[in-house]
């Protein structure tokens, strides 16, 4: 039985599957990121949508990691939050 990093590691060597783990990945931590904030900050979901101009639900689906966000909409996100936002690449491993 294999355990669950042996598996991953063998899927990783699949381009298609390396991709979309990656997306998901990065998508985790910005929803994560973007909740915490939400939270520090004393605001609902609702108060966060309100200051966006937008629903609940998309605020939920972005907290969710549902919602592949454009740097138009991290932006925005980033300034109702209070925050500044930070784009990083470095070089691959």
């Amino acid at each position: 039985m294999k355990t669950l990093n042996e598996f991953l590691d063998e899927q990783m060597k699949n381009p298609e599957f390396k991709k979309h783990y990656e997306i998901e990945t990065i998508l985790q931590e910005i929803a994560l990121k973007i909740a915490k904030l939400r939270k520090t900050s004393g605001l609902s979901q609702q108060d966060l949508a309100e200051k966006l101009g937008t629903k609940q639900q998309v605020i939920s689906r972005i907290e969710a990691g549902n919602q592949n966000l454009s740097i138009e909409m991290l932006l925005k996100l980033s300034s109702a939050l209070g925050a500044n936002l930070k784009i990083d690449l470095e070089t691959a491993r």
